[in-house]
């Protein structure tokens, strides 16, 4: 086997790999970050109050969902996850009910 052939069997394993996602390609400009973080295949959460602060992100990030308290969206965005109401929305108000309860079992 020649040289020249075992340069392109390497090149074509490589690109295979990459395809893959196996070996990360070097990004040098903001047009091959911009492609490669459109193209990300791994999911990524943002756990948060809010997504005020990151709206508009997944057209930039693929496979971006946020998982929120406050939905911004109300309800119309697919990537953002609000988990129903509870019977206590308010994290301080359960704290206060918890220990007007405790009070008064004494």
């Amino acid at each position: 086997m020649s040289m020249k052939d075992e340069e392109k069997k390497h090149d074509q394993a490589q690109e295979t790999l990459e395809q893959q996602s196996l070996i990360m390609k070097t990004v040098r400009t903001i047009t091959e970050l911009r492609l490669f973080m459109l193209r990300n295949k791994r999911p990524i959460y943002f756990i948060s109050a809010t997504n005020f602060n990151l709206m508009g992100i997944d057209e930039w990030v693929g496979n971006f969902t946020s998982i929120c308290y406050i939905d911004c969206y109300d309800g119309r965005h697919p990537n953002v996850f609000v988990p129903p109401k509870s019977p206590v929305s308010n994290p301080r108000a359960s704290r206060t009910s918890t220990t007007t309860c405790s009070s008064t079992r004494r």
